[in-house]
């Protein structure tokens, strides 16, 4: 195994496995079947490590070295269009999180949520005006945390919405299994930018306590659990750009970049989870 495909290039096995799952229980549901004629299929390992390289290195498709562990760019990106219209990653995350919740998390009493600029220098009808970098095309990414740092729910979005306009939603996203787990009163811990009457009244109904730093409040004055839990979001939109195809948006379809996303989120829960937890659902 040469350095361009080391051990840390390649796609976690319980991500292939669960995707390959995802994938054909959504195909059975649709009821796809393959003509039977015509080369056989790549490995579907081949394809998560393929995918997994471009999310790691953000290289072009056609930049993927083929080879022992890898297959060819252009069939990489054809499998990602197939796993993206069957919904897996979004399937992917939701048993990760389920399984981080059951396994992984033991106390859930308060979560944050924050929105971080992407440029996407190709545009596209997904994207907006970037309002700090010159209004160049960019998208917006908002997740919702817990304590750790677990990227909960995510939801991308064009970079020109408002991060209120996120709230909604990326609070929808959550798994139910999470909302039970939260119990009675939970804080949701949020940025001076969000606070608005109406948001509020939303995040009330939603039954959230409200830690909003309040406008003109300086943060050495605020209370220490809400600059703690606001440092612990920065640091995890610190580790989805650690991933160098989330960095930057280089893809023309919203939902391409969002299974990039949804990747990214899930191999950050699988390293929360115990291992022998992980063999028990294999």
């Amino acid at each position: 195994m040469n350095r361009t495909t080391d051990r840390y290039m390649l796609c976690p096995a319980f991500i292939v496995q669960l995707c390959q799952l995802a994938l054909q229980a959504a195909e059975e549901q649709q009821g796809a079947q393959r003509s039977g004629r015509g080369r056989p299929p790549t490995p579907f390992r081949k394809v998560m490590n393929s995918i997994w390289y471009r999310l790691c290195t953000g290289c072009q498709w056609k930049a993927i070295p083929e080879g022992e562990h890898l297959c060819n760019g252009t069939t990489a990106h054809r499998w990602l269009r197939r796993l993206v219209m069957a919904g897996v990653f979004e399937v992917l995350h939701a048993v990760l999180v389920a399984l981080y919740a059951e396994h992984g998390l033991r106390k859930l009493h308060a979560v944050g949520i924050d929105c971080t600029l992407v440029p996407a220098p190709l545009g596209g009808s997904a994207t907006g005006p970037n309002p700090t970098d010159r209004g160049k095309p960019g998208v917006k990414i908002s997740i919702v945390v817990d304590r750790h740092g677990r990227p909960l729910a995510i939801h991308v979005d064009k970079a020109n919405r408002h991060d209120i306009r996120l709230l909604g939603p990326t609070l929808a996203n959550m798994a139910q299994e999470l909302l039970r787990r939260l119990g009675a009163n939970p804080e949701l811990v949020a940025d001076k930018g969000y606070d608005y009457q109406h948001v509020r009244a939303e995040v009330l109904a939603r039954g959230f306590r409200l830690r909003f730093l309040p406008r003109g409040t300086k943060y050495p004055k605020a209370r220490k659990r809400h600059r703690w839990l606001r440092a612990v979001t920065e640091r995890t939109h610190a580790w989805f750009k650690a991933f160098r195809a989330i960095r930057v948006c280089w893809a023309r379809y919203l939902e391409s970049y969002t299974s990039h996303v949804l990747l990214a989120a899930s191999a950050i829960l699988l390293r929360a989870i115990p291992r022998r937890c992980l063999v028990q659902v294999t």
